[in-house]
């Protein structure tokens, strides 16, 4: 009966209403709170825990559908963005020189919107530096038994190297 007669305002509807606008705010401060730890603060974490974990195991580098990607499991790849490609480059070829520490990665790239092709080489697997000059097509690259890699460009260049760092030029001719 003291219900009926209570004249403050307050009953079931306005209670209501304030504890949904309560769950409201807080859902999305705690939507908010979860976006800047999964999208920002637990990768930048990851990549610097990443780096200085050293895991024991070698560094793996490998070309699949056109994108460089790195490991250290086997399991877990990671894409690489090479350095000074574009997005219409592409990875065509991957050769290895030498084998644990002494490792030399090369790597072809083409871009066939602007049709000129890139070599690049690393040591770590995941920083990469382009190699002699750009080139208007393709690059190809061989390894032969007799530990040489060479690199023919389409316009009749012909480099060559041993260890994947310092290329002598073989042939200029240029069609």
């Amino acid at each position: 009966m003291n219900t009926c007669k209570n004249k403050s305002g307050e009953g079931y509807i306005d209670v209501g209403i304030k504890i949904i606008i309560v769950v409201v705010i807080g859902v999305a401060i705690l939507g908010g709170v979860y976006l800047l730890f999964s999208n920002v603060i637990l990768p930048k974490t990851n990549n610097k825990i990443e780096t200085m974990v050293n895991t024991g195991n070698p560094i793996q580098v490998k070309t699949e559908s056109g994108k460089v990607s790195y490991s250290y499991d086997g399991t877990v790849w990671k894409d690489l963005t090479i350095l000074n490609t574009n997005p219409n480059d592409v990875a065509t070829n991957m050769i290895v020189i030498g084998d644990g520490d002494n490792r030399i990665w090369l790597v072809t790239t083409y871009d066939s919107v602007n049709t000129y092709g890139r070599l690049y080489t690393s040591r770590d697997g995941k920083e990469w530096i382009p190699t002699n000059a750009d080139n208007t097509g393709t690059i190809i690259i061989t390894k032969y038994a007799s530990g040489r890699v060479y690199a023919n460009y389409n316009d009749g260049r012909q480099y060559y190297t041993i260890d994947g760092i310092n290329w002598t030029m073989t042939s200029t001719k240029r069609y």
